[in-house]
């Protein structure tokens, strides 16, 4: 799923409104082939303004919404629905596609430890195969528009499949070399957290709330969503 980063212009805030509706926070997820969304890092005085904005509307996306594929709760981080209520091994193999930057490389690997220090899931290096879970992780080049203030910044997502025996997660998490700014661990850890199962949060302290807070730490939320999966 997509990462993105929004340019914010507080003018148009001021003269147009915004609006927020829960879809604009979390986009289904159709076998790993819609990508969520983060956006650029705010300012503080951005985010309290929209902040601002937001509470008359909190009332409207108080409860829980399904969409076609996943299910958003208040408070929690929600789970990728191709791999809940599926046991995965928390055991993974990554490997990085061929001429990817040692600058990505460096923020991915990063990522990596991250989830490891968790102790819910293991990634080790190795080479991938079709009996075990394993993370491709790359990079693409994919040039905005900037038509709707936004651009795409990784890809990431899980990829089930189902054996005999067991279930496997191929997981990929890409990010997208057109924009030196892609390449920041806040945009490996979240689209790492793609590919193992993690869904869209709206909270502002998780690493997979869809606008890019330069959050590297999993919140309490993350672990939990995490433990739901590998736990």
């Amino acid at each position: 799923m997509k990462h993105w980063r929004v340019l914010v212009v507080m003018g148009a805030l001021v003269i147009g409104g915004w609006s927020l509706n829960h879809d604009n926070l979390v986009r289904s997820q159709q076998a790993a082939l819609l990508r969520p969304r983060s956006v650029r890092k705010l300012p503080a005085t951005v985010i309290n303004e929209l902040q601002r904005m937001i509470q008359p509307l909190r009332s409207l996306v108080e409860a829980p919404k399904t969409t076609s594929n996943v299910t958003i709760s208040r408070g929690t981080t929600p789970v990728n629905s191709l791999v809940a209520r599926q046991r995965l091994s928390s055991k993974y193999v990554y490997h990085f596609e061929q001429a990817t930057p040692k600058p990505v490389k460096r923020v991915f690997h990063t990522a990596i430890q991250t989830y490891n220090q968790t102790g819910l899931v293991q990634l080790r290096p190795g080479k991938p195969s079709l009996t075990r879970n394993s993370l491709t992780l790359g990079t693409y080049q994919q040039q905005q528009s900037h038509a709707n203030g936004s651009i795409e910044l990784g890809q990431g997502g899980p990829t089930v499949t189902y054996a005999v025996v067991k279930t496997l997660n191929h997981g990929q998490a890409r990010l997208n070399t057109a924009y030196p700014e892609a390449i920041a661990t806040s945009v490996a850890v979240h689209e790492v957290g793609h590919a193992l199962g993690l869904d869209h949060s709206r909270q502002l302290d998780s690493v997979m709330y869809p606008f890019d807070q330069g959050q590297t730490t999993l919140s309490h939320a993350d672990i939990s969503a995490l433990k739901t999966i590998y736990g």
